[in-house]
């Protein structure tokens, strides 16, 4: 199990890396409902936006849902393929 943990962390690191500065404001608008506006303000990267998700258990290996709602929501349907070809 930690292996494949840790094969989704390092996914959501590539994520993070791909995701561009509008990527990321749009995925902070997609988010409104899930995490707080602070947060959201202070988050500068994928990876925080991640985290913050991970820390409500709205992400894991288990459980990718919103995380592939959000980006379809945000047109990154070659992030969604990736996630999907990840086995999620």
């Amino acid at each position: 199990m930690a292996a494949e943990v840790s094969a989704f962390t390092q996914l959501l690191l590539d994520f993070s890396e791909d995701l561009t500065s509008d990527d990321l404001k749009n995925m902070k608008f997609a988010l409104q409902d899930h995490l707080q506006a602070r947060e959201l303000e202070e988050a500068t990267k994928g990876v925080d936006i991640f985290s913050l998700l991970r820390k409500r258990n709205l992400l894991g290996a288990d459980n990718p849902n919103l995380l592939k709602s959000v980006l379809a929501t945000i047109k990154r349907f070659d992030l969604v393929e990736k996630l999907s070809a990840f086995g999620m």
